[in-house]
């Protein structure tokens, strides 16, 4: 018997058997990852933890493993732990840009914003297209330092080859519409919040912001179109009411800016500047007693609120009430609120 090939043989049957259970194991170790998203989505942090303890046994260099661990203990607030697990997997795959964005994410939720920086950077140095990461360098930009002008370079590089019809993409947009609105390119804003909404056509916020542009633009049926839709996506909307409700006023609609303003009140609770504009409208309209309530009202809250005692005073003027009306007319001018016209034709 040829002992040397028997020997080769057994050598081989036992390689392939050691080959066939690593496989076996590397594949056990995946399907234990995957299901570890699961309970990272619901916040469920121990289970998916157990879960890949036991794939890291099953396969010590799976690297989702260490990145999905990483984020689990992440959720636990476990910074060190977390990190820990973060470099190992980017110690296994240097080239994966979503690792690095991963540990940005910790060092982020850690408030180590520098280093943070600096993963999200690497993050789109490896994969210029990474729109989470370009994201969150945007937002550190423009929420976390206040330099917008950064946050504006961020976004324009990774626009600089066009979109590709990403969901996130209408949320970098958006961004992008604000910080234009917010430096007064309003057009500008306006074209971004219709890109962004062609994308995703479900984000109050885009509507909302558009109708901001609008309204500035002097746009006003378009800017009550896209404050209506955005409360249609979000009935409790923070603003929209309120901006609507400037909207109508200007188109004179009293009645439905009323509604909106006192909506407004409901929803957000008392505002000197709810309450100044709602009795603005009721003056208008004649409603004189439920006009000085709400100016009353606004006073109660800032008590030296210019405007609102200057209107006091048109309220007065409006009831033939001179000398009352030009008291709160100079008051108003000496807190800085003037209209000398006014003062010239009544107060001299």
């Amino acid at each position: 018997m040829n002992y040397r090939f028997v020997s080769l043989i057994l050598f081989i049957s036992l390689f392939e058997a050691h080959f066939s259970n690593a496989q076996s194991d590397s594949t056990e170790a995946s399907k234990l990852s995957d299901l570890s998203v699961f309970w990272i989505l619901s916040e469920d942090y121990h289970k998916a933890i157990v879960l890949l303890d036991s794939a890291i046994q099953y396969d010590s260099l799976n690297v989702h493993a260490y990145a999905n661990r990483a984020s689990a203990y992440d959720g636990l607030g476990l910074v060190d732990m977390a990190l820990a697990d973060a470099n190992k997997s980017i110690a296994l795959d240097s080239l994966n840009a979503n690792l690095y964005y991963n540990r940005g994410l910790i060092y982020k939720n850690a408030l180590r914003y520098s280093e943070a920086v600096e993963d999200f950077e690497k993050a789109i140095d490896l994969d210029e297209w990474h729109i989470l990461a370009t994201l969150k360098l945007a937002y550190y930009h423009y929420q976390v330092i206040g330099n917008n002008k950064e946050a504006i370079k961020v976004i324009e590089h990774y626009l600089f080859h066009g979109t590709s019809g990403k969901k996130e993409e209408a949320e970098l947009l958006g961004l992008y519409g604000f910080l234009k609105l917010d430096k007064g390119d309003f057009t500008g804003a306006v074209m971004e919040f219709d890109l962004s909404i062609h994308i995703d056509s479900t984000r109050a916020d885009a509507y909302y912001n558009r109708g901001l542009a609008h309204y500035n633009l002097k746009n006003l049926d378009k800017a009550i179109a896209d404050h209506s839709k955005a409360i249609a996506l979000e009935p409790e909307h923070f603003d929209a009411y309120y901006n609507r409700a400037l909207a109508y006023s200007a188109q004179r609609k009293f009645d439905l800016a009323v509604n909106d303003y006192t909506k407004d009140l409901q929803l957000n609770g008392p505002k000197a500047n709810t309450f100044n504009n709602r009795g603005r409208c009721y003056m208008v309209q004649g409603n004189y007693e439920r006009a000085m309530n709400d100016f009353n009202l606004a006073l109660e809250i800032e008590p030296d609120r210019a405007i609102t005692i200057h209107n006091i005073g048109v309220l007065y003027l409006r009831q033939e009430q001179f000398d009352k009306g030009c008291e709160f007319l100079r008051k108003a001018k000496e807190l800085g609120y003037s209209d000398q016209q006014l003062v010239n034709n009544y107060c001299q």
